[in-house]
């Protein structure tokens, strides 16, 4: 899948409107399922599912996954990940109470204190030279191929110095 349906619509070039054709994003319900109970269901676009859940279980804490696989079903797909035991006791601490209506990533949780939770402080000893900035904010919009498509979307890196 491409994320991306192609739509007739109305655009205004040189100040008059023209029928043209756009590509339009899509979303679909995406289910989070961790060993075999689902976590939280969330709009995505149908595209990197696997970077999505990747992401999805770092932001929670859970660490890394021992394994993903994506089901396709008829109304949205199925990201059936598996987390190694340490991580999966730590499961039922941020249990969600519904179906999320939107991809913010905060639906369904069921208290404040799980909304604002403490994060732990990032230490790191890199040190990011100008040059290095400059190339992987270069390098941003060749890889944001939805968004360069649909003009609709926002993305996410993970950069790594050279």
């Amino acid at each position: 899948m491409t994320g991306a349906r192609a739509i007739n619509a109305l655009v205004v070039s040189n100040g008059r409107a023209v029928e043209a054709t756009r590509a339009l994003p899509e979303e679909v319900p995406v289910a989070l399922v961790y060993n075999g109970t689902t976590q939280a269901v969330m709009m995505a676009t149908p595209c990197d599912l696997i970077d999505f859940g990747r992401g999805f279980t770092r932001t929670e804490g859970w660490g890394e996954i021992d394994s993903v696989d994506v089901v396709a079903h008829p109304n949205g797909f199925e990201l059936q990940m598996w987390l190694p035991e340490a991580q999966a006791k730590t499961l039922s601490l941020r249990r969600r109470a519904m179906a999320g209506p939107v991809g913010c990533g905060l639906c369904g949780i069921d208290s404040l204190d799980q909304a604002v939770r403490d994060v732990a402080p990032v230490t790191s000893d890199l040190v990011l030279s100008l040059a290095d900035v400059a190339h992987a904010r270069g390098g941003l919009r060749s890889g944001q191929v939805l968004d360069n498509k649909t003009h609709a979307v926002h993305g996410a890196v993970f950069f790594v110095p050279n």
